[in-house]
């Protein structure tokens, strides 16, 4: 897992650092928004976020542990 979880770390930074400013901030946006929908306005939990604001089924659970999502998510809650 820890291997499998560097690899995503370090696709995630490639993607980052070679993408335009616009394509950076089109990806700040779209991601910020719908944290905000799922978490703040519609206060649903973080698996319900996944799949019903961010559209993702449960493979991307390994992906919020991975970046920290889930410990982000967990403390908006509280």
């Amino acid at each position: 897992m820890e291997n499998h979880s560097k690899e995503l770390m370090d696709r995630s930074e490639d993607w980052w650092q070679n993408a335009s400013d616009e394509e950076r901030e089109d990806a700040f946006l779209a991601v910020m928004s719908r944290l905000y929908d799922g978490a703040i306005v519609d206060k649903k939990s973080i698996s319900d976020t996944l799949s019903d604001i961010f559209e993702f089924d449960y493979h991307m659970e390994v992906f919020c542990m991975v970046c920290g999502f889930d410990e982000l998510y967990e403390k908006m809650e509280n």
